[in-house]
Protein backbone atom coordinates (compact mmCIF):
# COMPACT_ATOMS: atom_id res chain seq x y z
CA UNK A 1 0.00 0.00 0.00
CA UNK A 2 1.37 3.35 -0.98
CA UNK A 3 0.84 6.03 1.66
CA UNK A 4 0.28 8.77 -0.92
CA UNK A 5 -2.67 6.97 -2.53
CA UNK A 6 -4.05 4.56 0.06
CA UNK A 7 -4.03 6.42 3.32
CA UNK A 8 -7.29 5.41 5.08
CA UNK A 9 -7.17 1.88 6.45
CA UNK A 10 -9.82 -0.01 8.41
CA UNK A 11 -8.37 -2.68 10.69
CA UNK A 12 -10.94 -5.17 11.96
CA UNK A 13 -10.21 -7.00 15.18
CA UNK A 14 -8.19 -4.02 16.36
CA UNK A 15 -8.94 -4.85 19.98
CA UNK A 16 -7.25 -8.25 19.65
CA UNK A 17 -3.61 -9.22 19.82
CA UNK A 18 -2.69 -9.20 16.11
CA UNK A 19 -5.20 -6.52 15.05
CA UNK A 20 -3.95 -4.04 17.62
CA UNK A 21 -0.32 -4.59 16.59
CA UNK A 22 -1.24 -4.10 12.91
CA UNK A 23 -3.27 -0.95 13.67
CA UNK A 24 -0.50 0.56 15.79
CA UNK A 25 2.15 -0.27 13.19
CA UNK A 26 0.15 1.30 10.36
CA UNK A 27 -0.53 4.38 12.49
CA UNK A 28 3.19 4.80 13.23
CA UNK A 29 3.89 4.37 9.50
CA UNK A 30 1.67 7.38 8.72
CA UNK A 31 -1.59 5.74 7.71
CA UNK A 32 -4.95 7.11 8.84
CA UNK A 33 -6.11 4.06 10.82
CA UNK A 34 -9.58 3.31 12.09
CA UNK A 35 -9.96 0.23 14.24
CA UNK A 36 -13.06 -1.88 14.40
CA UNK A 37 -13.47 -3.72 17.68
CA UNK A 38 -16.21 -5.99 19.02
CA UNK A 39 -16.46 -4.46 22.49
CA UNK A 40 -15.23 -1.19 23.92
CA UNK A 41 -11.76 -1.50 25.45
CA UNK A 42 -10.99 -1.05 29.13
CA UNK A 43 -8.14 1.33 28.34
CA UNK A 44 -7.41 3.88 25.65
CA UNK A 45 -6.30 2.69 22.22
CA UNK A 46 -3.70 4.73 20.31
CA UNK A 47 -5.91 5.04 17.21
CA UNK A 48 -9.52 5.98 16.50
CA UNK A 49 -11.97 3.12 16.63
CA UNK A 50 -15.60 2.10 16.81
CA UNK A 51 -17.35 -0.96 18.18
CA UNK A 52 -19.31 -3.35 15.98
CA UNK A 53 -19.84 -7.12 16.02
CA UNK A 54 -19.19 -8.37 12.49
CA UNK A 55 -21.65 -11.24 12.81
CA UNK A 56 -23.92 -8.40 11.65
CA UNK A 57 -23.22 -6.66 8.31
CA UNK A 58 -21.29 -3.41 8.58
CA UNK A 59 -23.20 -0.35 7.38
CA UNK A 60 -21.20 2.85 7.64
CA UNK A 61 -20.71 5.66 5.15
CA UNK A 62 -17.03 6.36 5.83
CA UNK A 63 -14.66 5.59 2.94
CA UNK A 64 -11.55 3.45 3.34
CA UNK A 65 -8.80 2.77 0.82
CA UNK A 66 -7.96 -0.62 2.30
CA UNK A 67 -9.17 -3.15 4.86
CA UNK A 68 -6.96 -5.37 7.01
CA UNK A 69 -9.28 -8.06 8.37
CA UNK A 70 -7.97 -9.78 11.49
CA UNK A 71 -11.26 -10.78 13.17
CA UNK A 72 -11.36 -14.36 14.43
CA UNK A 73 -12.31 -16.59 17.30
CA UNK A 74 -9.04 -18.18 18.29
CA UNK A 75 -8.83 -21.49 20.06
CA UNK A 76 -11.31 -24.30 20.39
CA UNK A 77 -13.44 -23.18 23.31
CA UNK A 78 -16.35 -22.26 21.02
CA UNK A 79 -19.27 -24.29 19.75
CA UNK A 80 -19.35 -24.60 15.96
CA UNK A 81 -22.13 -22.00 15.43
CA UNK A 82 -20.21 -19.35 17.40
CA UNK A 83 -16.97 -20.25 15.66
CA UNK A 84 -18.68 -20.07 12.25
CA UNK A 85 -20.34 -16.72 13.04
CA UNK A 86 -17.12 -15.11 14.32
CA UNK A 87 -14.89 -16.43 11.54
CA UNK A 88 -16.76 -17.38 8.37
CA UNK A 89 -19.81 -15.12 8.59
CA UNK A 90 -17.82 -12.10 9.85
CA UNK A 91 -15.33 -12.49 6.99
CA UNK A 92 -18.14 -12.83 4.44
CA UNK A 93 -19.77 -9.68 5.86
CA UNK A 94 -16.51 -7.74 5.51
CA UNK A 95 -15.94 -9.02 1.97
CA UNK A 96 -19.46 -7.87 1.04
CA UNK A 97 -18.80 -4.48 2.65
CA UNK A 98 -15.56 -4.11 0.68
CA UNK A 99 -17.29 -5.09 -2.56
CA UNK A 100 -20.20 -2.68 -1.98
CA UNK A 101 -17.78 0.19 -1.21
CA UNK A 102 -15.44 -0.59 -4.11
CA UNK A 103 -12.50 -1.34 -1.82
CA UNK A 104 -10.19 -3.60 -3.77
CA UNK A 105 -7.41 -3.84 -1.20
CA UNK A 106 -8.55 -6.47 1.30
CA UNK A 107 -5.90 -8.17 3.40
CA UNK A 108 -7.08 -11.18 5.38
CA UNK A 109 -5.09 -12.58 8.30
CA UNK A 110 -6.01 -15.91 9.82
CA UNK A 111 -4.77 -17.96 12.74
CA UNK A 112 -3.69 -21.52 13.28
CA UNK A 113 -7.18 -22.17 14.64
CA UNK A 114 -8.32 -22.33 11.01
CA UNK A 115 -6.76 -25.79 10.80
CA UNK A 116 -9.09 -27.13 13.47
CA UNK A 117 -8.38 -29.47 16.31
CA UNK A 118 -6.34 -32.57 15.58
CA UNK A 119 -7.58 -35.50 17.61
CA UNK A 120 -4.88 -37.91 18.74
CA UNK A 121 -2.09 -35.85 17.18
CA UNK A 122 1.34 -35.82 18.74
CA UNK A 123 3.06 -32.66 19.94
CA UNK A 124 6.62 -32.21 18.74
Amino acid sequence: MSQSVDNKVLVTGAGGFIGRIVAEYLGHAGYDVTGLIRTLPKGKLPFKYFAHDLVHPLQISEHFDAIVHTVASVGYDYDFQTFKANNIDATANMAEFAKAKGIDRFIYLSSTSAYGRVEGGESK
